[in-house]
Formats: C-alpha cells, structure tokens, sequence
C-alpha cells in the first residue's frame, strides 16, 4: 500500500511540475511579445544604413518665445550622420548645419559665426530645440525612432482598437512606448525616463511611398515646444559618399570651438 503512495505521489509530482513549467514556458513567450519585439526591430530597419535621405521640408517650430516656420534641406544617413540648410524666402540657404558621429559644424552667415564640437546632446541643444543625441535626431527625422540601449530590455505587446502597442522597458531605466497602425505602420512613439515620465513625444503620418512617414511632430514635455516637419520632396538612394555632410570652414570666418 505505502508503495502505491509514494508512487502515486510521484506522479501527482512529476503531472504538477510538467504542468507548472509549461505554464512558465507559455508566460515567457506571449505570441503578443513576439509580435512586438519583430514590429519593433522592423520599424528600426525600414530604412538600411547604406541609404541616404533627401528632401525639401516645411518646419513649423513652437517654443515659449514664439511661433517660427521655415523651409529646409535635409539630408540624413543613419545612423547619425545630418545636414540642415534652413532656407530663405527666396530659396537660398542662410543658416547650415552638418553633424556626423564625431563633429557638430554650424554656420550662421548673418552674423559670419561658424561653431564646431563634438556631436553631443548639450551641443545641439543651442541649436535645436530639446536636449537629442545625434542619433535621436536622425532616427526620429528619417521616420523611426531611437533604439533603446540602456542594457537588457524587454518587451511587451498588447491591442487596442485594431492598434498594436509595443512597450519597451530597460532593466536599468528608462522606457518606450511604440503605437502601430494599419498595415503595421509607425503612427506615435514616446519616450520615458526611469521615473515613466515622458520626455517627448513623436507621431508620424501622411504616409505615401515606401512606408515613410511624410508628416513627422515632435513634441517636448512641456506641451509647448514642438517641431513639425512636412516633407514635399522625398527622395531614398543608396549612396556612401559622406562628403556633404561635411561643412568645411568658409574664408575668412572665425571657428568658435564648442565644449
């Protein structure tokens, strides 16, 4: 008789921790999960790095101090290589700036100032709205967003209303929260600090070729600050010459060295 019980006992074990690891396993990898970590990945690698963007834009920049619309070139290559020429009314460049992994170039030709440093987020802040590493900058422009690297990270996936949102938490802090629409397209994305709080926020739309957003706003925590790019004229070529994003100094123009 004892023998039955223990051997029944085992069973009953062996039944239990099968079931119980099995639970785990299915815990472990949601098919929601799955689907959110390829959405996410996708969305970063919609556009190779050995591509170049190139595009005329309608800027439409808000701060505190007033409302400032422009015209502009922008040309990008991922991961953070940058050129902005802010246009004049009759289509002349008037303001440059060039950004590469290792240097920041900006000239101001109304006031003959040409600065150079490194590419940090305390650099472009004095020229560009919000404190953006390169990077940032160039994902969020060419219609994506900046890949979350602070050490491992996870990643969760739900549905709401036919939308699919990925959340993406780093184990060290800080996280993100990517919205998809129809046809998996990119429409919101934001960015959170290790106290969940939102720094900015992206939305994308006006969707037309190749899955790229032509309609990009960037709004600050603020909610004041934002920065909306209309793209007019978009173009995507494989090309590997980064000479352009070079801003050599002109003649005669002092460099003011940035920290």
């Amino acid at each position: 008789m004892h023998k039955i019980i223990r051997q029944a006992v085992l069973v009953f074990l062996f039944l239990f921790l099968a079931a119980v690891n099995h639970g785990c396993v299915k815990s472990a990898i949601m098919p929601e999960d799955v689907q959110a970590q390829n959405l996410y990945i996708k969305a970063l690698n919609a556009i190779q790095e050995e591509k170049m963007i190139s595009a005329l834009a309608r800027i439409d920049l808000v701060t505190s101090h007033g409302h400032y619309p422009m015209r502009a070139v922008i040309i990008l290559k991922r991961p953070c290589y940058l050129r902005l020429e802010i246009l004049s009314p009759l289509g002349s460049p008037y303001y440059f700036l060039a950004a590469t992994p290792d240097n920041i170039s900006i000239f101001d030709p109304s006031q003959s100032k040409y600065y150079e440093g490194r590419p940090t987020a305390e650099n472009l802040s004095r020229f560009l709205p919000g404190a953006f590493r390169i990077e940032e900058v160039v994902m969020v422009l060419s219609g994506a967003f900046p890949m979350m690297v602070n050490g491992d990270v996870s990643f969760k996936g739900h549905e709401e209303f036919n939308h699919f949102f990925v959340e993406v938490e780093s184990l060290i802090g800080g996280s993100q929260v990517v919205e998809f629409g129809e046809n998996n397209r990119l429409l919101k994305f934001a960015q959170k600090n290790h106290n969940g709080q939102e720094v900015y926020n992206v939305q994308y739309g006006e969707y037309e070729k190749e899955n790229v957003p032509g309609s990009i706003v960037v709004t600050l925590a603020d909610g004041i600050t934002s920065m909306r790019v209309k793209y007019y004229e978009f173009k995507i070529e494989e090309n590997n010459d980064l000479s352009v994003f070079n801003l050599p100094v002109p003649e005669g123009v002092k460099t003011i060295l940035l920290n």
